[in-house]
């Protein structure tokens, strides 16, 4: 892998042990696989804001494409 691909894969997996330390009611509970990707988001971007990739959103939509302006939504500002 490169240097890139190892930093990404350090905020995933940030963002997974923090989401499997606090929220295994979600999977206990057998909760949508939708509540539980939101959820997960949540704890990517935390991981993403923190990291040298602030500049990304984290979109739980990823499969409709969607405009930023279009859904009412501010450009996100760089670090």
């Amino acid at each position: 892998m490169t240097e890139t691909q190892n930093r990404v894969t350090a905020c995933l997996n940030s963002a997974l042990q923090s989401f499997n330390q606090n929220e295994q009611y979600l999977i206990s509970k057998d909760l949508s696989e939708r509540c539980i990707c939101a959820k997960f988001a949540s704890y990517l971007e935390r991981a993403i804001a923190e990291s040298e990739f602030c500049e990304y959103v984290v979109d739980v939509e990823y499969n409709n494409f969607i405009t930023v302006e279009a859904a009412g939504m501010s450009t996100p500002l760089k670090c």
